[in-house]
């Protein structure tokens, strides 16, 4: 009887703990305020982005790839650049705004996508991606809100022989831009290559080579320039500093040939860069301290993707305090937005099933704003009205690492029964 007894309980217990819901190895969304909701772009019927793209502009989106691959808010207007597919791959760039209620277009622009636009205080600056022209020059656009789409393209005077054109930075007067070219390369034939303009990138003047193969990004910080590059194909990336406005550049130590192409943005005082493996983010302080800070386990900064890294470039915002940033679920196929304060500390806010492009903060709207990619692109926002509350990412894995001692143990007690009705005493 007793035998009996034991054997109905384990059988009970097993059942009860291998069955129970517990956390997941990936959050899930607890706090309606922080779900992904589409964004009304005023589009008409059922129309689509991809569709209003198609129809606006000179090129038909990619299935798979178009996207909203940068955004930019300036006061109460959204400028958006949308790209075919992923930037230097195919033809298609437009420039589109959205005012909070209606989407409206800007213009075609002459690329292979978009990766690059800033504001100035009066004028939009588009840096050209990958000129479809051809690469005798590298192009340069501006936008004045109320006026119209400018294209500078200058093969003596402006950027000559520039393929890639993906940093810019304005500091007072100047206009600074990192980028790839074919031209005088002290280094062989492709190398990359820092400019600068002071009026408004009609014309540009060569500050220095940089980089064997390209110059990626280039941000001010604590009286500095610094800038990323590479010396090959695909390879890791270092940061480099210059103090004579980018006519000489010094690597910076600890930071060579491990960083990510992805741009580099201030937070808390400190610069911010991500490692070549998307696990980790690298601070740097204002005298050159480099302290290493780990992404919670089973995350990754930006996308992965077959062909290219490309679009891991726009997909980190600051808002209200917090670091906010895109990262893969690792094994889950999910796209997830998590933040910080303290780049120790990270909280889960939301993920998505599907892949996510760019981020950035509208302050007007008091919105986080990013996009899904291909026939069903969305722009998507979400609302930080209030004080919204987060999954504490520390605690969750914490439970998690609980629930599979948990199933563990379950397991064991399951298979300590199986075995026992095996056994010969259970049969006698």
């Amino acid at each position: 009887m007793k035998t009996h007894k034991f054997f109905m309980f384990a059988i009970v217990s097993s059942l009860l703990l291998l069955g129970s819901e517990q956390p997941s190895a990936y959050a899930q969304p607890y706090y309606d305020n922080f779900n992904l909701t589409e964004i009304d772009l005023g589009l008409s019927g059922s129309q689509t982005l991809k569709e209003w793209y198609d129809a606006e502009s000179s090129y038909t989106g990619n299935g798979t790839y178009f996207s909203a691959y940068i955004t930019l808010p300036v006061g109460d207007d959204l400028y958006i650049g949308l790209g075919t597919a992923r930037a230097g791959e195919e033809d298609g760039a437009y420039l589109a705004k959205f005012d909070g209620s209606a989407l409206s277009g800007i213009g075609d622009l002459d690329e292979q996508g978009f990766h690059e636009m800033i504001w100035d205080g009066s004028l939009v600056h588009i840096a050209g991606s990958d000129p479809t022209d051809d690469h005798t020059a590298g192009n340069h656009y501006t936008y004045q809100p109320g006026g119209s789409l400018t294209k500078y393209r200058d093969a003596s005077n402006g950027l000559p022989n520039v393929v890639h054109s993906w940093g810019l930075w304005q500091s007072g007067n100047t206009l600074y831009e990192a980028a790839s070219t074919y031209d005088n390369c002290a280094s062989g034939d492709l190398c990359g290559q820092i400019f600068s303009s002071t009026d408004d990138g009609e014309t540009w003047t060569k500050e220095s080579d940089l980089g064997e193969y390209r110059a990626y990004d280039i941000f001010e910080f604590n009286g500095s320039l610094y800038a990323i590059y590479n010396d090959e194909y695909k390879n890791p990336l270092t940061l480099a500093k210059s103090t004579d406005n980018g006519k000489t550049w010094n690597d910076i130590p600890g930071l060579t040939e491990n960083i990510r192409r992805v741009h580099i943005i201030e937070f808390n005082n400190e610069l911010l860069v991500v490692s070549w493996d998307r696990a980790k983010i690298y601070s740097l302080d204002a005298s050159d301290n480099i302290s290493t800070h780990n992404l919670p386990s089973l995350y990754k900064v930006g996308a992965s993707y077959s062909a290219t890294h490309y679009s891991d470039y726009n997909i980190m915002a600051v808002a209200d305090g917090y670091l906010y940033l895109i990262a893969e679920e690792q094994g889950g196929a999910k796209h997830a937005i998590i933040r910080t304060t303290d780049l120790s500390n990270w909280e889960w806010t939301t993920n998505t099933n599907e892949k996510l492009t760019s981020l950035s903060y509208w302050e007007n709207k008091n919105w986080l704003v990013t996009c899904t990619a291909g026939t069903n692109a969305k722009l998507l926002k979400i609302e930080l009205q209030g004080t919204p509350s987060a999954v504490t990412m520390t605690s969750f894995q914490a439970r998690n690492q609980g629930v599979t001692l948990w199933k563990v143990a379950a397991f064991l007690l399951s298979t300590s029964v199986l075995g026992f009705l095996k056994s010969k005493k259970w049969r006698n």
